[in-house]
């Protein structure tokens, strides 16, 4: 992956790069996924979103690195987790939530 930006990243959508390496990794922990890419929205955006029957796990970014990550937990009935950051490049995002096993693995330290 050789995106600068994250307007490279999205409109060229850099994410089908890194899915490959996690895809059978998601399979085995019955983890669904979604990848929505909007380049064409008045900001380019990135919209992930991971399920599994215990909670869904949301991450958009917008082409300016900010990004916000929710965790809406079945069993609660609620958001049980939202956090909002800026990342400095697509390759510092993919290392912070770019990996979805990472989020579950937070997740489970949080229950």
């Amino acid at each position: 992956m050789h995106t600068a930006t994250f307007r490279d990243f999205i409109c060229n959508r850099g994410y089908d790069d890194f899915l490959p390496g996690v895809e059978a990794r998601l399979r085995s922990q019955n983890v669904a996924c979604d990848v929505h890419y909007a380049p064409e929205a008045p900001v380019p955006t990135l919209r992930l979103r991971f399920e599994n029957k215990k909670a869904v796990y949301e991450v958009i970014l917008w082409e300016s690195g900010d990004c916000e990550m929710q965790v809406l937990d079945f069993t609660k009935e609620a958001f049980v987790f939202h956090k909002r950051e800026r990342f400095s490049s697509p390759i510092a995002f993919l290392g912070g939530y770019g990996d979805p096993l990472r989020l579950l693995g937070d997740e489970k330290e949080r229950a």
